[in-house]
């Protein structure tokens, strides 16, 4: 049978397989605030993250200044494309 017909299930765990040793996914995730910063309207933190015990992420997390909510929230993650000097 080829790939592109197998059971999902079996498609999912063999893509899976190919990621090789991954981090516990039960592991607690920890974010640092390194500062903070006012900006007309809204407030900026910057925060490392500690997603899998390896290697920390930098993040930024903006809210408005406004405490009432409910708020949008818009999540981005940056790609580097290999271009790991690019960070």
């Amino acid at each position: 049978m080829s790939e592109a017909h197998m059971d999902p299930t079996a498609r999912r765990q063999q893509l899976y397989n190919l990621l090789g040793d991954l981090p516990d996914r039960q592991r607690p995730i920890h974010a640092t605030c390194i500062g903070t910063e006012a900006r007309p309207g809204y407030l900026l933190e910057r925060l490392v993250l500690d997603l899998n015990g390896i290697e920390t992420v930098p993040a930024y997390f903006v809210r408005p200044l406004q405490e009432e909510g409910p708020w949008p929230a818009v999540l981005y993650n940056h790609a580097h494309g290999g271009e790991y000097h690019i960070g």
